[in-house]
């Protein structure tokens, strides 16, 4: 809008000019040319003034047109950077956690482990960790199908974060296996918690897809030990204490 002005403006002051020079031959053959001359130079000075105006206004317009791309360009990049940052977190949220289960996949809960274990021997802290299994998972999916199995896997894993503290960590091991590592507690502790996740496991009736079923649990539980040097020595006696659990017919609590 301005520069339409400007450039009206400048259209004006053509035209005027043309017929003040008009004007102005006709007046050289009646006043003294002196007087004419100093008229031309009022003239010439009311011109030059309203092209400095024109200018000015034009430098204006220019510079409020480039401050308001450079706003919107800062507004469009600004944005950009805001979308990238929610793509990086999400594609990060995808990479460590589970597909179906708002927890840790087994990749990266295996790295929390190798952490945990490592701060456990520098502080001399001590550490936990728990294998918790689904006793005849493979029955309920036969039976009922994918959806009830994913549905049960859902359940239990509300269950386990309902009796877990903030600062313990759960992840995916397997399909139907996941991997507690509960920083800062002894053996004794571990049991305590893990019996009632056991019982609260054992008493509730799951119902998906108007199918009622109920589940049990078994578990291996082992605490890190100076005979323990890495996560697979850790995970093997975890394992080795589901096992037994498992040959009990489930729904039982290991400790190693």
């Amino acid at each position: 809008m301005k520069r339409r002005i400007g450039v009206a403006f400048l259209l004006m002051f053509i035209f005027i000019s043309f017929i003040l020079i008009l004007l102005f031959y006709s007046l050289i053959k009646v006043f003294d040319f002196k007087i004419v001359i100093l008229m031309i130079i009022l003239n010439l000075l009311a011109m030059f003034t309203g092209y400095l105006y024109l200018i000015e206004n034009v430098k204006n317009t220019v510079k409020e047109e480039k401050d308001s791309k450079v706003s919107d360009l800062y507004k469009k990049l600004r944005e950009a950077e805001f979308q990238l940052e929610e793509i990086r977190k999400l594609s990060e949220f995808h990479s460590i956690s589970d597909s179906l289960l708002p927890i840790y996949n087994r990749k990266f809960i295996l790295q929390k482990l190798e952490e945990e274990m490592k701060r456990s021997k520098r502080y001399r802290i001590p550490l936990s960790i728990i294998l918790a299994y689904i006793d005849n998972f493979k029955f309920i999916n036969d039976t009922y199908g994918q959806k009830v199995g994913d549905g049960i896997l859902k359940g239990v894993n509300e269950i386990i974060q309902y009796f877990c503290r903030e600062t313990d960590i759960i992840g995916r091991f397997g399909g139907q296996t996941f991997l507690l590592i509960l920083p800062q507690t002894d053996g004794e502790n571990a049991v305590q918690m893990v019996e009632r996740i056991r019982k609260k496991a054992q008493d509730t009736i799951f119902t998906i897809n108007r199918n009622e079923i109920k589940i049990t649990l078994s578990f291996g539980l082992t605490s890190l030990s100076e005979l323990i040097l890495n996560t697979d020595q850790f995970l093997l006696r975890a394992n080795e204490a589901l096992d037994i659990s498992k040959k009990r017919d489930g729904n039982q609590v290991t400790f190693l």
